[in-house]
């Protein structure tokens, strides 16, 4: 088994997010299976991020002083401006008009809070089709045994069932940083 040294820049808030930003790209790029360990790809790097002054990342550079066990190094190239504004986010409000009325549903979840799964959407107004709908995706998910049980639905809104959408409301003096980077990965 061998390694190869990759140099990267990146971009984020953080130097950890963006760092993480680059693994799960290339994670989707060269796979994360059981053969893909030594693919020379970056999510496969488990030392961690050493943030140095640039001097010392331009001598880690030229010497090619990585180690596949060792740190990634990373050199600021742009300091990040974090989002200073005591109210981050913004509401956009849905008002729902006319008769309300509550419907009883039938709704599937997993047994054992089996977070590795998606989140599953089974709701029916009638049990059996319920139990035929969680039959279906236990057999094709066996690790994952569901519960069907009783829930209510509001339905007769003229808004639809939403409600409100809460988004991230960015500051105009934010920005994220940029970092140059240098690692070695197994091959």
């Amino acid at each position: 088994m061998g390694a190869i040294i990759k140099e990267e820049t990146v971009t984020g808030a953080t130097i950890g997010k963006a760092v993480q930003a680059l693994m799960d790209s290339d994670r989707i790029e060269v796979g994360d299976g059981a053969n893909t360990y030594d693919n020379g790809g970056w999510h496969n790097h488990s030392g961690g991020i050493k943030v140095v002054d640039r001097t010392e990342f331009d001598k880690i550079v030229r010497e090619q002083d990585v180690d596949k066990h060792g740190y990634i190094y990373a050199c600021e190239c742009l300091k990040p401006i974090a989002n200073e504004m005591k109210i981050k986010t913004e509401v956009t409000r849905f008002p729902n008009t006319g008769t309300r009325k509550w419907l009883t549903v039938y709704v599937a979840v997993p047994r054992y809070g089996a977070s590795e799964y998606p989140r599953i959407n089974i709701m029916e107004e009638k049990q059996a089709d319920a139990i035929i709908k969680a039959r279906a995706y236990v057999e094709k998910n066996p690790g994952c045994p569901l519960r069907v049980q009783i829930g209510k639905k509001l339905i007769g809104t003229k808004g639809g069932e939403v409600v409100a959408e809460i988004s991230y409301k960015k500051s105009s003096k934010e920005r994220d940083g940029r970092w140059d980077i240098i690692g070695c990965m197994p091959y």
